[in-house]
């Protein structure tokens, strides 16, 4: 979660009983489960995408914006969940909601932060050559064991999850899901 505003949030103690908590605005609160030694890639997102809310998202949220009194949901902080995460980023056949459209911006950020276009284009032309992959893109389910020594070595050089890999080479256009979608857009 990321706290916009000084305020009281509802959270488990050690024993997983339910408490409140005061924090200051500006507090990125992480689950305590990211912080085991080999989810720190999982971690960094985490961190990057609740840095995202805090840049993209703090005026919205800011209780002396007059939008504020009009959101059905006014809570001082944004409260990220996995299965919310997973429905925007992969249903199309809904439009978004406001909540949404915050996930996919702060994943989005979050992805800029760690994996600068300029650089991750460079390390993925050059990883993918090394891989023998001919294109300068990689197709979902073609050249597997390629494709995945490509996107194992990118999220080894940045430092992130393979799927925080494919969401920014699919953001820059080195991952397709299909040919067609490929071809389409290129």
């Amino acid at each position: 979660a990321m706290v916009f505003e000084d305020g009281q949030i509802p959270c488990l103690d050690t024993l997983s009983n339910p408490c409140i908590m005061e924090v200051p605005a500006g507090t990125m609160l992480i689950e305590s489960s990211l912080t085991a030694g080999i989810r720190h890639r999982i971690l960094r997102f985490t961190m990057a995408h609740e840095t995202g809310h805090w840049i993209l998202h703090r005026s919205y949220h800011d209780s002396s914006n007059r939008i504020y009194e009009f959101r059905k949901a006014k809570l001082p902080y944004v409260s990220c969940r996995t299965a919310s995460i997973q429905r925007y980023r992969y249903d199309s056949t809904h439009k978004r909601t406001d909540d949404e459209w915050e996930e996919w911006q702060a994943d989005h950020m979050g992805g800029a932060l760690l994996m600068p276009r300029s650089t991750f284009s460079d390390a993925a032309e050059t990883v993918m050559r090394k891989c023998g992959i001919r294109e300068r893109y990689i197709v979902k389910g073609q050249n597997v064991s390629a494709a995945y020594e490509a996107v194992e070595q990118l999220a080894n050089i940045f430092d992130v999850s393979h799927t925080a890999a494919v969401i920014r080479m699919k953001d820059l256009g080195y991952y397709y899901e299909s040919r067609q979608n490929a071809l389409r857009i290129l």
